[in-house]
């Protein structure tokens, strides 16, 4: 005992942490659940097969009731280090001793490597499912077997038709060694412990390995051997699970497109090592799906211990749930593996789905739109695609011209804007070509809509004018269109009379003369239409201004036809003239009028009257005023003629 005492405190090496068994709430050991100690144990074995003996072994398997007690080392501290005066260790390490190794594994079992093919490596794990050498129901409904590293699988698991209530079958989807998936052909070399490898704990399948060989190495040694390689380096924990389980709900389609949502639930993501009433292990609070090297979305993990007793049709390994909703990207290839990752313990777990690949169709639609000429207009198109909303940029060209083009929203719309002046006016639409230039998912992909060009709109106006009847006037007119100046001619009218007409000059203007004797004078003005002839851009149109006619001004001249006059004889005739510097012939009435009231009225003849005035009563000078009255064409007017009265 004294001896054993001191090969058992021989230090073999430095933990990382704490290498548990899986546990149940209360913290009695769980042998369904996948365990840190477990799998540690497993890649010990694997990596301590040698090659002379079947290795190197690509996969080692561990039985967790092989597994007598949690390995979790001794603290240093410094009574520890008084107490072994001996020891390398410094404080703080996490040491483990021969002893603690060999409570672990107190059973001497040889490590054994053999062959299975992959269909049989699918067996043994579906065997941890627990069935009787003659069915029914067994002592335990589940044992988790600990895995070497870089292999992994996935499960589902429902309640066994062939068994009482509450026994679950379990059946393995998939199976992976370095990322590669398992084929069920080809031949593997697995080691177990010889216990195992004897079909014990009801994994038959492993007695049927073929090319047996038995290492010679106990699972204790093996250890010991591990550790003493590391020279001295701490033994990380890994808590990674190595079989996680995925279910798809029972409406889950047979095969997904781009664009599906893909739904499923995972379990068994966490480790439960600890002791009663202490923390579980390092587990992950969220996981991140991928495809390839695209992140699809991360979801929370939920991890609740169960609180089952350890032999009941519970146990079981379910600790660590998520549940997973991704929508697949446009482009996807056929039957791609989404890859689920633990956030903060690495887990990866592979879930291949089965994909049609779609191609993508994009498809281009323009709105029929109208444009003024010399106006900036815009047109709408619309990109749809079978793979989501396309991204990228739209151009607009007819007849070789490049109108415009705009980048398409969010909502796989565009408004594209079109310069002035891009098309002329024309009386049929334009076709114009849409140029989708692709994206990332779609080709580039035409499409076609028409353009109608309108001509501008013409705003036709005139200067107010005034005329005097019997001579010609100017009036101003402006011919105005957005963005273009209009060309052509005008014509001015009022009812049914031409005024006159003239073409616009470079700046959209013309002085019109309205000829001479065309309107007669009135105190109102008449409304003038102005008549645009319109261009190949601007469409014809009207507008109107006040044209204001007055009468024409006269000059009134007069007299006397006598030369002598003499008082109280001779009777004096005044020659009358009236004249219009325009050529008006003045009509009406004159009167010539003198003094003690004297008048004498007449009736113009081609401008001309002479009227005769009585003789005068007296000498001396005599004022005569020549009255005109005016006529509806022609204002009035007077004039003064002296006369001298003499004695005879």
């Amino acid at each position: 005992k004294q001896q054993a005492a001191v090969l058992g405190a021989q230090e073999l090496g430095k933990l990382g942490g704490a290498f548990d068994r899986a546990k149940f709430a209360g913290g009695s050991e769980n042998r369904g659940g996948e365990s840190t100690l477990g799998n540690m144990v497993a890649e010990v074995q694997r990596a301590q097969t040698p090659d002379n003996v079947g290795g190197p072994a690509q996969i080692a398997f561990m039985n967790p009731g092989g597994l007598r007690a949690d390995l979790v080392g001794t603290v240093v501290d410094q009574a520890y280090l008084d107490a072994h005066p001996g020891s390398t260790a410094a404080i703080g390490d996490r040491i483990v001793t021969y002893k603690q190794a060999a409570t672990v594994q107190p059973f001497a079992n040889t490590l054994v490597n053999l062959h299975l093919t992959g269909a049989q490596l699918r067996t043994v794990l579906e065997q941890q499912w627990q069935r009787t050498a003659v069915g029914g129901v067994p002592t335990r409904a589940f044992l988790k077997l600990g895995i070497s590293k870089g292999f992994s699988y996935t499960y589902t698991q429902a309640q066994d038709p062939a068994q009482a209530a509450g026994v679950l079958k379990g059946t393995v989807t998939g199976m992976w060694l370095d990322g590669v998936a398992i084929d069920p052909s080809t031949t593997y070399s697995v080691t177990v412990n010889s216990f195992l490898a004897s079909g014990g704990d009801n994994f038959r399948e492993l007695a049927n390995g073929t090319a047996k060989k038995d290492t010679g190495v106990t699972d204790l040694q093996a250890t010991v051997d591990y550790l003493a390689a590391r020279n001295g380096a701490a033994l990380p924990v890994g808590f990674q699970q190595q079989g996680v389980g995925v279910a798809f709900p029972a409406d889950a389609p047979s095969q997904y497109g781009p664009l599906d949502h893909v739904r499923f639930d995972l379990s068994s993501l966490s480790m439960t090592g600890a002791a009663a009433g202490g923390p579980i292990d390092t587990t992950d609070t969220t996981v991140t799906v991928k495809l390839g090297g695209t992140t699809l979305g991360s979801f929370p993990v939920t991890t609740t211990v169960s609180s089952s007793a350890d032999g009941s049709a519970n146990s079981n390994d379910e600790a660590g749930t998520a549940s997973v909703d991704v929508v697949l990207p446009a482009t996807v290839g056929a039957d791609p593996t989404l890859v689920v990752t633990g956030d903060t313990t690495g887990t990866t777990v592979r879930v291949p789905i089965h994909v049609v690949p779609v191609a993508p169709v994009a498809t281009v639609t323009g709105g029929d739109a109208v444009q003024v000429y010399g106006q900036a207009g815009s047109m709408s198109v619309t990109v749809t695609g079978n793979l989501g909303t396309p991204t990228g940029t739209v151009t607009l060209t007819a007849g070789g011209v490049q109108l415009g083009s705009a980048p398409v929203g969010p909502d796989g719309t565009a408004t594209v804007p079109i310069a002035a002046k891009s098309l002329a006016a024309s009386g049929t639409p334009y076709q114009v070509t849409i140029g989708y230039g692709g994206d990332a998912t779609y080709a580039a992909t035409p499409g076609t809509a028409s353009l109608t060009v309108d001509r501008a709109t013409a705003t036709v106006t005139g200067t107010p004018t005034t005329q005097k009847y019997g001579k010609t006037a100017t009036m101003k007119v402006t011919v105005a269109a957005d963005g273009v100046v209009p060309t052509g001619t005008v014509a001015l009218s009022s009812g049914s009379v031409q005024l006159g007409h003239g073409t616009l000059g470079a700046d959209g203007t013309v002085v019109v003369t309205v000829a001479a004797k065309t309107l007669a004078p009135r105190t109102t003005p008449y409304p003038v239409t102005i008549t645009y002839s319109g261009d190949p851009s601007v469409q014809a149109g009207t507008g109107s201004a006040p044209l204001t006619v007055v009468k024409g001004a006269v000059k009134v001249g007069g007299h006397a036809t006598t030369s002598r006059v003499v008082v109280k004889r001779t009777k004096v005739g005044i020659a009358v003239t009236v004249v219009n510097a325009d050529g008006v012939v003045a009509t009406g009435t004159v009167s010539v009028s003198g003094p003690g009231g004297t008048r004498v009225t007449g009736t113009l003849a081609g401008g001309r009257a002479t009227l005769r005035l009585r003789p005068f009563a007296t000498t001396g000078t005599k004022r005569l005023t020549i009255s005109y009255a005016g006529s509806s064409l022609l204002i009035g007017g007077s004039a003064t003629v002296m006369l001298q009265v003499v004695k005879g």
